[in-house]
């Protein structure tokens, strides 16, 4: 309901995570802010603290760009181009669970393939993780 805000907690959930993990990462580049305070937030500040803390694990230069955001604001972003266009959400459709699959089988490889810790990255719960595995078909052993 504030989007005049998100970019204050945004940083805040930024620097926590720097801390946190010993990233020398000063901020977002203003695309990646841009799609920050133009998505939805569903999840309200539970799901920026999520996607922020994303972000870091995925990050290895001192800023965030959109290429470290979850691939969810990402797609929000095309579909509300795509409905200017006159085909509302389509090829988001078509692109999500491949999208999801790609950011899952990511961070798999950064955790070594422990599902909890790619839980705890994703900010969901280990079983989540278990049930995206199965419901995109990844073998572990292959993709990892």
């Amino acid at each position: 309901e504030r989007k005049e805000d998100i970019p204050v907690i945004a940083q805040h959930f930024l620097d926590l995570n720097v801390e946190k993990t010993g990233k020398n990462i000063l901020g977002f580049t203003p695309d990646a802010m841009e799609i920050i305070v133009n998505y939805h937030w569903p999840g309200n500040v539970r799901e920026l603290r999520n996607a922020v803390e994303y972000a870091v694990v995925l990050a290895t230069g001192s800023s965030i760009g959109p290429d470290h955001l979850p691939a969810r604001l990402m797609e929000n972003r095309y579909r509300d181009g795509s409905e200017e266009t006159g085909d509302p959400g389509r090829d988001t459709e078509r692109n999500e669970p491949e999208s999801e699959r790609e950011q899952l089988i990511r961070i798999l490889r950064q955790a070594g393939g422990n599902q909890s810790k790619a839980a705890a990255l994703l900010g969901v719960s280990r079983v989540t993780v278990w049930k995206r595995i199965k419901k995109h078909g990844i073998d572990l052993a292959a993709e990892l």
